[in-house]
């Protein structure tokens, strides 16, 4: 094969894109470097109204900017006070400032029902933001901490944390040193002000909007404006921000509803809302607020803040409700917002005010006709995005689905519009929504449907091992498996028990696992269950010796044997690759390339198969990923035993499929392999090369090891790439 020559298409960085022979093939792939975040929820300035606040942070930021050294900022005040609003326009206010990254992350997201946070799992997520690609390797909450503060070091980064409970928690997500604003909107009752304010740590504190500012977010709304403008319209206007005891919430639910209903005067909402409160004094101005508002929605508005708010989630995802018969359209969705019901949550989500949610959740009977109508269109939906992220993530693995009746479809329909595209971002969103879970299946087995319990706890799995989102994890294959036992269903009690015996395995909790799998053991009914617990039985051995009395190597045969007999393809190519991957490591490289070839041509076929059908994309995508992971353990093998220009074609081609599917981590592994190829066939120049494209990718994605080696070697370190 000619040499490849490096084509001349490439970012601005200088980073190479692609690698080409002379004549013109492709031969290598790469990632380009990707662009600092920026996410923060939409802005709407009719949400703050808060000038003096505003412009403390403007000075902050530009007073960091100045010198070049980090600040933080605490906005404190009660519930409802408008905190988060004032977050992200504060955001948006100074955002521009700080180049290197903007984000935002609602800790409210990684809490559970009980209030204690996955704080782990939190810092993971910006450090997915910051694209680090590692962010899901076995690292203690410290290790998270300092990797985030390492990634931010002297960058100008600002980080907007929201509802932070104590100084504690706030301290993990604080940048490295260097031009950096932290700003943090506190939960009622934060702990530690002091501390940080010893640090330098500037405070706000919020109350209720005085009436300048009150009257103020009022005329944001066009039509409250030149209503207040009318005789008497600005005394009204006022009485309503004393009623509403200056709460933005408040003041917005009363703005929308005058905005969107041109027949109600402000005269009869300051009437209404005094009429409440004289009836029931102990009912605070937002309440009475709440109770008109809710009272003059249309069918259909009430009929979507119902679902959305038995939903539960803080952040409701974009399309629940869109199928649902009678339900809602985007455009209620929209009109629910613009009357203050609904907020704006992250970059594309919403979320009922909570107040409103607990109001409307309290008024739906359980178990009632409409309950059960809402909860089906709720599990329908969840279940279907969620079932959608795990295909992306995993494709054809076994599922469930495969062997339990439900009233769930297995497949999503397509009415329901995945809200990610590729397997990196079906897995943010999973990620984002995993919190909602154990809320879901509690809704699933309080009406009698705990086999769609099971359904929704199978399809998170890709997320609660891949992200290590494990103490949620372990929360929901306990209650899973406890479902699956009361059920009798034999075919869950041996997956439920096997995923939270993985669990428990990453978690180090030995006997526990040998436990869990001895039980699904004497569950299993068929070939298939017998497979799974072999898999599972030899996981625990390869990482606890002494845990199991069976060879690895023994266990993992057997289960691989039993899909092969089964016709399952992915299982008997992925078993089939961990064998060939152990034997290599025993020096068998007779064994390993054998077992490598037999997995390349299941691979092979069964994705011939599916592009064949035009079937599953997400399966497909699978399929070339575990292609490429064959392609270069078997590169490896076939270098170590001479065959050097298969064993480059081979890397090659992993190259393609991992900067294609922008998977830096593996990408790297099959660059470094072609690097030290290149160097022990003498061709320094081409390892050089290689070796950049290694140096870049890491740098991109903060994979600090990797770059430290391959700035040694390009410095002249010399040695391995």
């Amino acid at each position: 094969m000619p040499e490849p020559h490096r084509n001349e298409a490439s970012d601005n960085t200088g980073t190479l894109v692609q690698v080409r022979d002379v004549h013109g093939n492709l031969t290598m792939g790469t990632l380009p470097p990707p662009p600092p975040p920026r996410r923060l929820p939409p802005a709407d300035i009719r949400h703050t109204d808060r000038e003096s606040e505003l412009q403390a942070i403007q000075a902050t930021a530009a007073d960091v900017v100045r010198r070049r050294r980090g600040r933080v900022v605490l906005v404190g005040g009660r519930a409802g006070i408008g905190k988060s609003a004032l977050l992200v326009e504060a955001g948006h206010l100074v955002g521009d400032r700080f180049p290197d990254g903007v984000l935002y992350s609602d800790l409210a997201a990684w809490r559970d029902d009980k209030g204690a946070v996955d704080l782990s799992a939190a810092l993971r997520a910006l450090l997915h933001a910051f694209h680090v690609a590692d962010a899901d390797d076995k690292a203690s909450l410290t290790a998270l901490r300092d990797r985030l503060r390492e990634v931010t070091a002297d960058r100008a980064v600002l980080l907007l944390i929201d509802g932070a409970h104590d100084a504690g928690e706030l301290d993990l997500f604080t940048p490295g040193t260097g031009p950096n604003l932290l700003v943090a909107a506190c939960a009622p009752g934060f702990r530690g002000t002091a501390e940080l304010v010893a640090r330098n740590a500037e405070v706000i504190a919020l109350g209720g909007l005085a009436a300048p500012d009150g009257l103020r977010l009022l005329g944001e709304f066009p039509s409250v404006a030149s209503r207040m403008r009318e005789h008497g319209g600005e005394e009204g206007a006022r009485r309503l921000v004393e009623l509403c005891g200056g709460l933005p919430a408040a003041l917005r639910m009363v703005a929308g509803l005058l905005d969107t209903q041109r027949d109600v005067t402000m005269g009869q909402v300051v009437a209404a809302v005094e009429e409440v409160r004289r009836r029931s004094p102990r009912l605070s101005g937002f309440d009475a607020v709440t109770e008109i508002v809710l009272d003059r929605l249309s069918p259909q508005e009430r009929s979507l803040l119902d679902l959305l708010s038995l939903h539960g989630g803080r952040a409701v995802p974009p399309g629940l409700g869109d199928t649902a018969p009678g339900g809602g359209s985007s455009q209620v969705r929209h009109a629910l917002v613009a009357a203050g019901i609904l907020n704006r949550v992250g970059e594309s989500d919403v979320g009922v005010v909570e107040a409103v949610g607990a109001r409307v959740r309290a008024g739906i009977e359980p178990l009632s006709g409409r309950w059960r109508d809402l909860v089906d269109t709720i599990l329908r939906f969840s279940t279907a995005v969620h079932h959608r992220a795990d295909r992306a993530a995993l494709g054809e693995r076994y599922r469930l689905a495969d062997r339990i009746e439900s009233s769930l479809a297995t497949l999503p329909p397509a009415s329901y519009v995945a809200p990610f595209g590729n397997k990196r971002e079906a897995s943010d969103w999973q990620d984002a929504h995993l919190g909602d879970i154990p809320v879901l299946m509690g809704l699933a087995v309080q009406a009698g449907r705990e086999r769609d319990a099971l359904l929704l706890a199978d399809a998170v799995w890709p997320t609660c091992h891949g992200r290590r989102r494990l103490a949620l994890g372990e929360a929901i294959y306990a209650s899973a498996l406890d479902s699956a036992r009361r059920l009798g269903e034999p075919a869950a009690v041996v997956r439920c028990a096997v995923y939270l015996a993985r669990i428990r395995i990453e978690l180090g909790r030995a006997e526990q696992a040998a436990d869990l799998i001895g039980e699904a053991g004497r569950a299993s009914a068929d070939r298939l269950d017998e497979a799974v617990v072999l898999e599972a039985r030899g996981v625990l051995k390869s990482r606890f010796p002494d845990a199991e009395p069976e060879d690895a190597v023994e266990l993992l045969t057997r289960s691989r044997d039993i899909h092969r007999e089964l016709g399952r393809p992915r299982g008997d190519a992925l078993q089939t690759y961990q064998l060939a991957e152990q034997a290599r490591r025993r020096g068998d490289l007779e064994r390993a390339e054998s077992e490598l070839r037999s997995a390349d041509r299941v691979a092979r076929r069964r994705l011939e198969q599916v592009e064949a059908s035009a079937g599953d994309r997400w399966a497909a995508d699978d399929w070339l990923l575990i292609r490429a992971r064959i392609d270069l353990a078997l590169a490896r093998v076939l270098a170590e035993t001479g065959r050097e220009d298969e064993a480059r074609d081979r890397a090659r081609g992993a190259t393609l499929v991992y900067g294609e599917a922008a998977e830096p981590v593996r990408l790297i592994r099959a660059q470094r392999f072609l690097a030290d190829l290149a160097r022990r066939q003498g061709d320094i120049e081409r390892a050089r090369t290689i070796t950049g494209e290694i140096r870049a990718v890491a740098e991109a994605y903060h994979l600090e090891e990797e770059a430290h080696r391959a700035r040694w070697f390009l410095e002249g370190g010399g040695g391995r790439a």
